[in-house]
């Protein structure tokens, strides 16, 4: 997971017409979790996403915060995480930015995410996980309040039909689901989730959702 620096730099070098604040993350809501309950966690981040966290208090932690950083899923951070939720057992809590099955990386091959190593952090200690981004319905209600919209005002365009789509399906969104990234042939029939329109890419989405409304190029 990128911090919201570094997303923010992304999507402007997309041409993207879009300000620092109108962006709600995993992350910052992850964040915001941890500062509303004063908890001190320890972080399984990527680089990028412990930018966000440089003023939360890591010293003697009481949780455990897991994201999407395939550097830190070996045996010496995982076992460190299994030995905090069992020593304040009862008392640490175990977070997931998410729990995604697998993802693409830059090589255009198929990866495991982090929902694999967040179930065997599960399985070990006994704790069971507080996921806070995609699917859970409170991630995505708190980003159509940031955006003052109804569900039915607002479109999901994801590539996984599961996390993304269902996901925002499930709160009332509808759900685009796009033939790049994670995406695989035949996606669209999986899981029990009949995406709202499937497009070959991000473009042809947005084309959709303007036809859909009326508003031409």
């Amino acid at each position: 997971k990128d911090s919201k620096r570094a997303l923010y730099g992304k999507l402007k070098a997309m041409n993207f017409a879009i300000d620092k604040g109108e962006i709600w993350s995993s992350l910052e809501a992850a964040k915001t979790c941890i500062v509303e309950q004063k908890l001190r966690p320890m972080l399984l981040l990527s680089d990028s996403a412990l930018e966000d966290f440089k003023d939360i208090d890591t010293q003697d932690p009481n949780s455990v915060l897991v994201g999407l950083a395939p550097s830190k899923f070996d045996y010496e951070h995982l076992n460190s995480a299994f030995r905090l939720l069992m020593e304040k057992h009862g008392e640490a809590k175990l977070f997931a930015i998410h729990k995604g099955r697998y993802m693409q990386k830059s090589d255009g091959l198929l990866s495991l995410g982090p929902g694999g190593f967040v179930s065997a952090l599960e399985y070990a200690s006994g704790v069971e996980a507080t996921i806070i981004g995609k699917p859970e319905s409170s991630f995505f209600e708190k980003a159509l309040q940031r955006l003052d919209a109804k569900a039915e005002e607002a479109v999901m365009i994801g590539d996984d039909v599961r996390d993304d789509v269902g996901g925002a399906q499930g709160c009332g969104l509808n759900g685009i689901l796009v033939k790049t990234g994670k995406y695989r042939e035949g996606d669209e029939s999986r899981h029990g989730v009949k995406p709202w329109y499937l497009a070959k890419d991000f473009s042809a989405a947005v084309d959709e959702i303007l036809r859909e409304n009326g508003i031409s190029d």
